[in-house]
């Protein structure tokens, strides 16, 4: 893999600015394994959140308006189909997940432990994929944590 050299670095990466963040996000994933790995591992990572959140209503409605959110503040109309197309039908299915291990005697622990592993497992394997995929690693994390979800539904 070539390294990093200064002429490589974008400049000062915004998060909440569309533009920089799509060509943020477009420069430094660009490689069909790292689109691959983002559509199945980002989900996954949602839906851990998801449900690691659905015990408590408060905790539920505070963490998908949030992540919603941050997905029509930084893409306006995209961010509003992406919650409407991704965010919801994953958000609806970690509650009914939820909901189906109470009725079939499953303690809270259940719910958190799988919502906490699958959060990290989808984590790990993301950045494994990075490892192995990317010819250029990113030089932000941000991008990642706010920014890829609703990036890589773009796409």
């Amino acid at each position: 893999m070539p390294s990093q050299t200064p002429f490589d670095v974008p400049p000062p990466f915004h998060p909440l600015v569309p533009r920089d963040a799509l060509m943020y996000h477009i420069t430094y994933h660009s490689s069909p394994g790292i689109i691959l790995n983002h559509r199945l591992l980002l989900p996954l990572y949602l839906f851990g959140m998801f449900l690691t959140a659905s015990p408590n209503n408060i905790a539920f409605s505070s963490v998908v308006s949030f992540v919603g959110g941050y997905g029509i503040a930084s893409m306006r109309s995209i961010g509003l189909v992406f919650m409407l197309t991704v965010l919801g039908p994953l958000a609806a299915a970690a509650y009914f997940f939820n909901q189906w291990i109470i009725d079939f005697g499953g303690h809270l622990v259940y719910t958190y432990s799988t919502g906490g592993l699958t959060m990290l497992g989808a984590l790990l394997l993301q950045v494994l994929g990075h490892k192995r995929n990317e010819v250029i690693e990113a030089a932000d994390p941000r991008h990642g944590l706010l920014a890829a979800p609703v990036l890589e539904f773009t796409r």
